[in-house]
């Protein structure tokens, strides 16, 4: 289980942070390959959304909905998908 963001989906990309948006677009990928590469494993990548942190702010999703959103792909059954990206039990475009 990756934790991604949807700042490395190529829909939404736009100004910014490039670094994260970058480095979330290589996970994203990495995401992808590892499923083709690794056929006997579920390989998925979960978005939290931004958080009301320190670092998201007050006006953040609450900690509890973007770590129930993970917790959510990361728990499959074994015959779940691989190589997806979700938020909120949805998949996400990558």
């Amino acid at each position: 289980m990756n934790v991604s963001s949807e700042a490395g989906s190529p829909a939404p990309m736009g100004g910014g942070t490039p670094a994260y948006g970058t480095s979330k677009a290589a996970l994203n990928a990495l995401t992808s390959m590892s499923a083709a590469d690794l056929p006997a494993m579920e390989v998925d990548a979960g978005c939290p959304g931004g958080g009301a942190t320190d670092v998201g702010g007050a006006g953040g999703r609450p900690v509890e909905r973007g770590a129930a959103s993970v917790v959510w792909a990361a728990t499959w059954r074994d015959d779940g998908p691989t190589g997806g990206f979700f938020r909120d039990g949805a998949g996400v475009p990558r």
